[in-house]
């Protein structure tokens, strides 16, 4: 059995927490102290999080978004696949055009879903999970988050 759960009010039983086999951690939508969502700063408290309330890190996936999220807070959610101007080292951006409006938004970079992958893969945690892959370039781009994870697995 698996779930989604972002980490704020867990609260579950302990018998709830045994009888799940994979929990996705969804390591999106919040900011950190700089703004960026999807960040490595969320994914690592969100995680200590989970440990605290119970839960078995290794069926932890961590949650990697691929689209963003506009830093004014309002409802548009422009996709990394339309970002013109995205490269593989910047998560923020300035002047994204979606939905005819103009504003500024911030990305998980494929640096930073690498990031997050050598984290999942060094903290004994289950994995990563990519939420709207659909959103993502494909994969023979140089700047597609998937690129980007499988350099990090690669790597390390």
């Amino acid at each position: 059995m698996s779930t989604a759960l972002s980490a704020g009010n867990l609260g579950l039983s302990d018998e709830t927490w045994e009888r799940l086999d994979q929990i996705q951690f969804m390591a999106y939508d919040g900011n950190d102290i700089d703004g960026y969502q999807s960040s490595l700063q969320q994914a690592e408290e969100g995680i200590a999080e989970f440990i605290g309330n119970g839960a078995d890190l290794s069926k932890i996936n961590i949650g990697i978004a691929a689209y963003g999220r506009p830093l004014n807070g309002s409802a548009y959610w422009p996709t990394w696949e339309d970002l013109s101007q995205a490269n593989y080292w910047n998560s923020k951006y300035y002047n994204v055009e979606d939905s005819n409006q103009v504003y500024d938004a911030a990305f998980c970079s494929p640096a930073l879903a690498g990031d997050k992958a050598a984290y999942a893969l060094f903290s004994g945690a289950g994995g990563v999970m990519v939420f709207r892959s659909d959103c993502d370039k494909t994969m023979d781009n140089p700047n597609s988050i998937a690129r980007g994870i499988q350099n990090a697995l690669a790597r390390y």
